[in-house]
């Protein structure tokens, strides 16, 4: 009689059945890497996870063999996304870390930060920007990486975790905020950062705007929108909260737009704000068009409200 085989198991000689779920995965170092990037980046796509952990693997046939057998072992956790953009053209698959996987960094690194890491994906319309955030993440690891007496003290996401069990969910995040009022003012910004250049430290927090403003929010709308979280987040000195023990007397924000004109269209209406009320000085402006490892820390091109020259990121010298 014929022995049938059970899906996921393997028939020995003399009919014995070995079914793989009886045998734990091993957890290679490449694997825990792949663990640590997306605890890193939050979602990452196929390309990311390849560029950070497979450089020599040029086809991505490792790198989606790791990827698959994590999933499996229930460590990370797949998205087949249905979105897709003008910009960026259909997304083949996502990966963050499941609470599985936040559990095994955190007992095989002896680190409970980990257990803190988000593990649950963005709204279906947010994921190509959650992925646009990672890029820049990536690029500033690298421009960091690259830069002599520079360093990267502090990366948070907009989704990182520090209060669960707080039951107002604008409480569960490290940075987002909100203030009582009539009516309450948000403020949720999509990363912020704290960066050292030989004791002097700076903290920033990112807006991603992928928007060209033909069928999302105009540049009026995104002002109005925008500067009142980050004013408050100033007059109350919310931002040494989000960064706790840095020596920092301020903050800027950092709003990059997909192209030139965009920025400079957002620009100027942000001038048109009470730079008193609003704090529109805080704010710098730059396009994406213009950021690249090499560019980003030390290039002039961070533009401030209005008119005026550009800026580097880190002060010259």
């Amino acid at each position: 009689m014929l022995a049938l085989k059970p899906p996921g198991s393997t028939l020995l000689p003399g009919g014995f059945l070995l079914r793989l779920t009886d045998f734990p995965m091993i957890i290679t170092t490449r694997d825990t890497l792949i663990l640590k990037v997306l605890a890193r980046y939050y979602v990452l796509d196929r390309r990311q996870v390849q560029q950070l952990c497979f450089p020599k693997d040029p086809d991505g046939r490792v790198a989606r063999r790791r990827l698959a057998a994590l999933v499996d072992a229930g460590l990370i956790y797949r998205h087949s996304t249905l979105v897709a953009s003008s910009h960026d053209g259909p997304l083949a698959s996502v990966y963050l870390l499941t609470a599985k996987g936040c559990q095994h960094l955190a007992d095989r690194l002896g680190d409970a930060a980990f257990l803190y890491k988000p593990v649950h994906l963005p709204h279906r319309l947010h994921v190509v920007h959650a992925l646009a955030v990672a890029e820049l993440h990536i690029l500033l690891d690298t421009a960091v990486a690259a830069e002599s007496g520079v360093t990267l003290e502090a990366w948070y996401n907009e989704h990182d975790i520090i209060n669960a069990a707080d039951p107002d969910p604008y409480y569960h995040y490290r940075l987002r905020t909100k203030f009582t009022g009539d009516p309450d003012i948000i403020c949720s910004p999509d990363a912020g950062f704290l960066l050292n250049q030989g004791g002097w430290r700076a903290a920033y927090y990112l807006e991603l705007e992928r928007s060209d403003g033909h069928h999302g929010t105009g540049c009026r709308q995104l002002a109005e929108r925008k500067c009142p979280g980050y004013a408050e987040v100033a007059r109350h000195g919310v931002y040494r909260q989000h960064f706790p023990g840095a020596e920092i007397d301020g903050f800027r924000v950092l709003l990059v737009a997909p192209h030139e004109r965009r920025r400079d269209g957002i620009r100027r209406a942000f001038a048109e704000k009470d730079p008193v009320e609003f704090r529109t000085d805080l704010w710098r402006f730059a396009a994406l068009t213009d950021i690249t490892v090499e560019s980003l820390l030390s290039d002039n091109i961070y533009y401030r409200c209005g008119g005026g020259p550009a800026e580097q990121l880190l002060p010259a010298g």
